[in-house]
């Protein structure tokens, strides 16, 4: 991924957030209209409908972290900053996977050769696409945690108060997709899905301002 000015990024964010806001208003709009149009009744068309959504909801949560994430660590690289000029996240991503590598070596050489990029490398493309911005696992509130200490942002003020919202995120999107019958009270998951629908874009807004803060306000430098 190559990201070479704040244009660019601010472009990039602004598409991927902007296709992912449509597919979840187009199933919103579905779900709204099934349910005027059955005048409250419910029909397992409907629950079918809600549990798509909730899978649905989850995955533009995840893609839109680790995207935007990997994309602020493609501009910061871009700009071939020295480590010693940049805040020790950078040096962190660095440090683990030079760990990584030599974990079952007992030489000093590989450790010396981390230690001496640290001290006059520069922070690069390579170290960015390989930042260990988690691509695989589950965005739980840990995983969560770990991007944003990653990429040096300021954990928001409301990071705990959501844990609770996206911890149920994550539990419903894991029993669906693994095959499991999620019950839902179609009444009480409407009125969560609605709430966790404008949280979550919500949440999109905000990670996208606070990249583009960082970078206005050069936040990654020293």
């Amino acid at each position: 991924m190559d990201i070479k000015s704040l244009e660019e990024l601010q472009t990039f964010l602004e598409q991927e957030s902007s296709w992912r806001k449509k597919e979840i208003a187009f199933f919103f709009q579905l779900l709204n209209q099934r349910r005027k149009d059955k005048k409250g009744q419910v029909e397992e068309g409907q629950k079918t409908l809600l549990r798509a959504a909730w899978a649905n909801l989850y995955a533009h949560w995840e893609g839109f972290v680790k995207q935007a994430a990997r994309a602020y660590l493609a501009y910061v690289a871009f700009q071939e900053i020295e480590f010693r000029q940049l805040k020790p996240n950078f040096a962190a991503i660095l440090n683990r996977l030079a760990l990584k590598d030599i974990e079952n070596t007992k030489r000093i050489a590989p450790f010396l050769n981390a230690l001496r990029q640290i001290e006059g490398g520069k922070f690069d493309k390579k170290l960015a696409a390989n930042s260990g911005v988690d691509t695989t696992s589950n965005l739980t509130h840990e995983v969560l945690l770990d991007i944003w200490n990653a990429i040096g942002l300021n954990i928001p003020d409301n990071f705990e108060l959501k844990r609770k919202s996206f911890d149920k995120l994550l539990e419903n999107r894991n029993k669906i997709v693994h095959g499991e019958r999620l019950f839902i009270d179609y009444k009480n998951g409407w009125e969560d899905y609605e709430q966790m629908r404008l949280t979550l874009l919500n949440s999109i807004e905000e990670l996208k301002t606070e990249i583009l803060n960082a970078v206005h306000l050069k936040t990654y430098l020293r």
